[in-house]
């Protein structure tokens, strides 16, 4: 048991495995954590992603909860990242007002919303009863 703690602690050092960030940035959304996704398969098209840190050919896809697009699934990164850009494609409103608050709300059906909170730099699904743990830890040299 303490062989698999530690390999998800080295897996997951900032505590994102079971989070899903919004990132302003990037081009698309990438999912590492299985078990947040549905109908898992070959993707029709193959994403040649190229990041500051290195570059890798995904080839899987599946669905993210309600998420219309089909969304890319590589087991082996460290984050759950969701393009801001194709949450605005997909037709969802997104809206910050930091003088209210440090986070960017996603409109949805009706009165709902999804409240990604600003933890450290890294904006965070706000979810009931999860820990974020990436507000207790220091994700950048600018902070530390």
């Amino acid at each position: 048991m303490q062989f698999i703690q530690s390999r998800r602690i080295e897996r997951d050092p900032f505590g994102l495995l079971d989070h899903v960030i919004m990132d302003s940035g990037c081009t698309n959304t990438t999912i590492c954590n299985g078990e947040l996704m549905h109908g898992l398969h070959q993707a029709e098209k193959e994403l040649d992603m190229h990041t500051n840190v290195d570059s890798r050919v995904l080839d899987e896809e599946g669905f993210l909860g309600q998420f219309p697009p089909p969304v890319y699934f590589d087991e082996d990164r460290i984050a759950n990242v969701l393009a801001m850009r194709e949450m605005i494609a997909a037709g969802y409103r997104i809206t910050v007002d930091t003088d209210f608050d440090n986070a960017f709300v996603v409109h949805c059906d009706g009165d709902r919303q999804m409240q990604f909170v600003n933890c450290k730099g890294v904006y965070v699904l706000e979810q009931l009863g999860a820990d974020v743990k990436p507000c207790a830890k220091e994700t950048s040299a600018m902070y530390r």
